[in-house]
């Protein structure tokens, strides 16, 4: 009796900004309508099939759910239990999903996406035994402009680990990058999204965010060292050709009522000192929440790429961020007291976006090529990636 199996599977990357995501030895990737499965040095080993139209995002949640967007307006949940399967539906949005984020909250996830509907939606994924829901908790409006990377993260101060179960444990923040120029930061301790603060400081479309949780192992350089434990900071890219970093930490609220006049008209006069620190410290915002009072400032500029910034993530500790020159960066604090590349590694062709892993970088470009790099210690090597047609395969 004749059988078939299937020998080798091959197609490029979608070209989009947000279509490639891993997770210790296993990356996923938007190809055309599927979703793809590969291991680093070995070739595609799944596609997932569900969406009806060109997959733009991509998001692990952790080694056994991912989350996806797509151009006919859904969300799909995909759960890896004896072989991956679509266990959930988002729907919602009128327009095509440009940007998703997951996070695990308590017992359950939570999922934000953004859509070119200028709306983002958040959902609620709940499981209490063996039952599970999905339920839409919030319409965002973000008006005219388009919301073209989004992230989650807990509060500083706040895990999921460490505050399960409790109303602390739902505490997060949602980060934005926007075409309006800004990152807007929202926060949610019960209930809806409110926005708290916006961030200037780039000149054009934010298009990349990606937060990171500061540990005592990512604080112990120069450059890190004002860092404490349990900071967040929110590394954005942008078509000005920066990244900028984000640091996020909880404050203490020692104000009297009344002082609050005479603690600027001081500060005035501290920063208008000879060789005052003050006056070359960055803007701090603060904002109050239900979860306690915070603050963000501009922690770094970090200057390299010639062209726009795609993409900027956090992996293995470190961040990797990828443009369209080509060019994808890793860069880490050294002990001057500045960020400066740690590895520069190339392709040859402008670049959507990059992942660091376990086993290296990631990388895929503009024409759907990918492009993967293993390190020991300071030296890079390239290793092979998968590869096909980007469009409609016509004959074989």
């Amino acid at each position: 009796m004749a059988s078939a199996h299937s020998e080798l599977v091959a197609v490029a990357c979608n070209r989009t900004a947000h279509a490639l995501d891993t997770t210790h030895c296993v990356a996923a990737f938007g190809a055309g309508n599927y979703v793809a499965l590969y291991r680093p040095n070995n070739s595609v080993f799944a596609t997932l099939r569900g969406h009806t139209d060109r997959v733009n995002c991509v998001r692990f949640v952790s080694e056994h759910v991912l989350v996806s967007g797509s151009a006919d307006g859904t969300a799909r949940v995909w759960t890896n239990d004896d072989g991956w399967r679509c266990t959930h539906v988002l729907e919602g949005h009128e327009g095509p999903i440009v940007a998703l984020a997951s996070l695990h909250v308590g017992s359950g996830m939570v999922t934000v996406t953004a859509a070119t509907d200028g709306t983002m939606r958040v959902y609620e994924y709940e499981t209490a035994g063996e039952e599970e829901s999905v339920a839409a908790q919030q319409v965002i409006s973000v008006g005219a402009h388009t919301a073209l990377d989004v992230a989650l993260a807990h509060v500083p101060g706040f895990s999921s680990e460490s505050d399960a179960g409790s109303d602390a444990g739902s505490a997060i923040m949602l980060a934005t990058g926007s075409t309006d120029g800004r990152v807007h930061i929202y926060t949610r301790h019960t209930g809806e999204f409110t926005r708290a603060v916006s961030l200037e400081g780039h000149e054009d479309w934010v298009t990349s965010v990606s937060f990171q949780r500061v540990s005592s192992s990512l604080a112990n350089t120069s450059a890190t060292s004002h860092w404490r434990s349990g900071d967040v900071v929110l590394a954005s890219g942008s078509q000005d050709k920066h990244v900028r970093l984000w640091r996020i930490w909880r404050t203490q609220n020692t104000t009297v009522a009344g002082d609050a006049d005479r603690r600027a008209a001081q500060a005035l006069l501290d920063a208008s000192a000879p060789g005052s620190e003050l006056a070359l410290r960055p803007r701090e915002h603060e904002f109050t929440t239900q979860s306690g009072q915070f603050a963000a400032a501009s922690d770094a500029v970090l200057e390299g790429h010639e062209a726009w910034v795609h993409s900027v993530s956090w992996g293995c500790g470190e961040l990797v961020t990828a443009g369209a020159d080509g060019v994808t960066l890793v860069w880490a604090g050294d002990e001057e007291g500045v960020w400066a590349t740690r590895a520069r590694l190339g392709a040859d062709a402008g670049l959507l976006g990059a992942r660091m892993g376990d086993v290296g970088v990631v990388a895929w470009s503009i024409n759907g090529s990918l492009h993967a790099w293993t390190h020991e210690g300071d030296a890079w090597t390239p290793r092979a990636a998968p590869t096909g047609h980007f469009g409609a395969v016509r004959d074989a």
